[in-house]
């Protein structure tokens, strides 16, 4: 379940997806009390110019370092069916890459 305590009030949680849980469980009356919104994004609906707004402030953010990718682990592009079977194995904390340019090393899943 939600930790409602790791968010201020008045804060917001947006929600792109997952397949972890279908029916999540929600601290109501917590997240009532501190007024926090819940938006669920659902990019295949944005505008042409919000998507392009969300594209620009995600650069922004990693130019900044205010957001920094968690990468679990690369694969080269011959080992996409490898890749894809860590990613359904779960466990991973990250993105999963697949490099199109030789990969030096990479993290076993």
């Amino acid at each position: 379940m939600l930790d409602a305590t790791i968010i201020k009030a008045g804060g917001v949680i947006a929600t792109y997806g997952s397949e972890a849980e279908g029916y999540p469980r929600l601290p109501f009356y917590e997240l009532m009390r501190k007024t926090i919104t819940i938006r669920f994004v659902l990019v295949y609906v944005l505008s042409d110019a919000a998507r392009q707004q969300g594209i620009a402030d995600v650069n922004a953010a990693l130019e900044a370092g205010a957001l920094r990718p968690i990468i679990a682990a690369r694969f080269p592009l011959h080992e996409t069916v490898q890749a894809h079977q860590a990613v359904e194995r779960g466990g991973l904390i990250g993105n999963v890459i697949l490099m199109t340019t030789p990969v030096v090393s990479r993290k076993e899943c």
